[in-house]
């Protein structure tokens, strides 16, 4: 049902969350609702650049203003934020750090 546009952001929030290891099954929903919300807000943007007197209708402005609430939750929910971004790299080197390099676990295998 997406917007090919919000297909685009739709892929490009999943491939960061995938390359970061921190996509879950459930996360389709929000980053589908994360890519309305940027979606909207850039065309009510663009609108607002093109005729002055979008900048302050109030329904424009109020549905700026929800869309940039949902668009916050939706990064507060992905991890998305900054400082969640900072602790999914923290996790990622953690989790790389314990992996078993397969060459050295072959010559530590003591059954060999």
């Amino acid at each position: 049902y997406l917007t090919p546009s919000q297909k685009n952001i739709f892929n490009k929030i999943k491939k960061l969350l995938v390359d970061a290891g921190a996509a879950g099954s459930c996360d389709g929903w929000v980053i589908a609702f994360c890519a309305v919300a940027i979606d909207r807000v850039a065309e009510i943007d663009a609108a607002a650049n093109a005729n002055a007197r979008e900048r302050t209708d109030k329904d424009t402005v109020a549905a700026r203003s929800k869309y940039m609430a949902d668009f916050y939750r939706c990064c507060n929910e992905l991890c998305l934020s900054p400082q969640a971004r900072a602790k999914l790299g923290v996790a990622a080197a953690k989790a790389k750090a314990q992996e078993k390099d397969p060459l050295l676990a072959i010559l530590q295998d003591d059954d060999g």
